[in-house]
């Protein structure tokens, strides 16, 4: 049942997939606690908001909006081992969207503040320790260096904000991307 209903949804508008998703998610119903299932829907979503051929803007932007709800579903309400990673992948899809429909101010999709928000809203150590840590590598306890990379991914969903300057803490992601380099650099050698 629930891959047909994953393949119907596929085939039907944005709006008609938006409507469906708002119903299920208002009622508290849950059409499966499978969490591939739900990736799936997010990632099809996804796919339809920048590779599907569409008729207009607004279809794009509509996908993108039910991916990213999807994603934040998935990490909110289905006891994601990674929610993390769902985050992640809605605040990619939004800068992708960004990029190529540019910015705007307060809208749920191309506002690049919600990312930026999420960034340090979650970033759970100051530049200063995760510098110490990226110094201290090899003495560093397993459970702080995952927090710092789990910061770190999360840079790749502001790099082509900050290249355009599309976002009000540049210099303090770049701060970030400075740690990411060095431990990279600590990796190689």
């Amino acid at each position: 049942m629930s891959e047909e209903l994953l393949f119907r949804l596929q085939q039907q508008s944005p709006q008609d997939v938006k409507r469906w998703f708002l119903d299920i998610e208002s009622q508290g119903n849950h059409v499966t606690t499978d969490i591939n299932w739900w990736v799936s829907l997010a990632q099809g979503t996804a796919y339809n908001a920048y590779l599907r051929p569409q008729v207009t803007r607004e279809d794009y932007l509509m996908w993108a909006e039910v991916a990213i709800r999807v994603y934040d579903y998935i990490a909110t309400h289905l006891h994601s081992p990674k929610p993390h990673m769902a985050q992640l992948s809605a605040m990619a899809l939004r800068s992708v969207m960004i990029n190529l429909l540019g910015p705007q101010e307060h809208h749920f999709v191309l506002d690049p503040r919600r990312i930026e928000q999420w960034f340090f809203d979650t970033a759970l150590m100051t530049i200063e320790d995760a510098y110490t840590i990226a110094h201290n590598l090899s003495q560093t306890p397993s459970a702080r260096k995952r927090e710092l990379y789990q910061i770190l991914q999360r840079l790749i969903a502001l790099e082509t904000l900050v290249e355009k300057r599309l976002i009000y803490r540049v210099h303090e992601v770049r701060q970030w991307q400075d740690v990411s380099n060095l431990i990279s650099k600590t990796t190689d050698d």
